[in-house]
């Protein structure tokens, strides 16, 4: 088997090709979240916290239908409910309406009929008002928005402004990769969401900064020795094995959470996942051949800036007046010749 010469990988020279497979991802989550606006009116499939409404997660006598638990909760105004069966027999219930107790209780009562006895000791109810709901998503957006801007300034003050801007392109990149493929797959998204998101954007930075800083590294030394798209190629190679063991290990770490951490942290999980392939991949296929993208495009626009024609100016010369001011006065080509013609005569008197 043929050994991959990492630090010999062209990565810069074909950055169409990265871009191209980025631009396509993002496509096909739009795709995704298009679907999901038909299907259940929203891009994202938002869960309670950021919808308000009502959980019960119920355990009866015999093990119930969930076409037979339809027509029951269509009664009671919830037809559009998400209802699901577990496998130990447990129907759990989905809306986006509050339910106050007197409801739930008539819910159950009908439910009985059908399914038997509940049993009451192990019902769960969750309910959150729609208040709460927003509350959530304006506090998430603010989180988010500060965690960009923060970013952007250190790495500004830190680095150079190019840096910061490619930086935050690759992680605009990260969320909709992440948003797009939690689409497709139609997660259901709540409060962890946001955390892991953040998460996302922290372990993003941090990956693009180790390359970046190698990038400013190896302009300093190999500046005038090698041209600026080479030293960034150099650059992604000499940090891709790194980056590579960071995401390989996290990676197992994020697989163990999917399969043994249950439904609750699901959300969690998933966004954690796409968010750090799409961070790596980001951090070294898009963020730094962005560079060269600025660099060429800067470049590009200096050549283009018209100079300014420097037109010859005539000499001047000081004439004393009378009064014993002295005048500038423009030398013509009269003048100079005039001087020629003196000095001749000049010499021709002296031999």
């Amino acid at each position: 088997m043929k050994k991959i010469d990492v630090l010999n990988l062209q990565i810069v020279p074909k950055m169409k090709l990265w871009f191209t497979i980025s631009i396509i991802v993002i496509l096909i989550g739009v795709a995704g979240m298009i679907l999901n606006y038909v299907r259940v009116g929203s891009p994202l499939i938002l869960g309670l916290d950021f919808t308000g409404g009502t959980i019960l997660d119920l355990k009866f006598e015999k093990p119930a239908d969930v076409s037979t638990a339809r027509d029951i909760l269509k009664d009671f105004g919830l037809e559009d409910a998400v209802i699901q069966v577990a496998q130990d027999g447990r129907l759990i219930v989905r809306t986006n309406k509050a339910l106050k107790a007197d409801e739930r209780e008539k819910i159950f009562d009908s439910l009985e009929e059908k399914f038997g006895k509940l049993n009451r000791e192990s019902i769960r109810v969750e309910t959150i008002g729609p208040t709460i709901s927003d509350e959530l998503k304006k506090n998430g957006a603010i989180a988010l928005g500060v965690g960009l801007l923060f970013i952007f300034i250190y790495i500004t003050v830190r680095f150079q402004f190019r840096f910061a801007v490619v930086t935050v392109l690759a992680l605009i990149h990260d969320v909709l990769v992440t948003l797009g493929l939690l689409a497709l797959i139609g997660q259901e998204l709540n409060s962890p969401f946001v955390g892991a998101l953040l998460a996302i954007i922290a372990y993003s930075v941090e990956d693009s900064v180790v390359v970046l800083d190698r990038v400013r590294e190896n302009l300093r030394i190999l500046k005038g020795k090698m041209s600026y798209p080479e030293i960034v190629n150099k650059s992604i190679c000499q940090s891709i094995t790194r980056s590579f063991n960071t995401s390989f290990t996290t990676f197992l770490a994020i697989l163990a959470l999917i399969l043994f951490g249950g439904v609750t942290i699901r959300d969690f999980s998933f966004t954690l996942l796409f968010g750090i392939l799409s961070g790596t991949y980001s951090s070294i296929f898009i963020a730094a051949p962005l560079l060269v993208v600025w660099d060429r495009f800067s470049k590009h626009k200096v050549e283009e800036k018209p100079g300014k024609v420097i037109t010859p100016q005539p000499a001047t010369v000081a004439v004393g007046t009378g009064s014993g001011e002295v005048v500038q006065k423009k030398e013509t080509k009269s003048t100079r010749r005039k001087k020629k013609n003196k000095k001749k005569k000049k010499k021709g008197k002296r031999r």
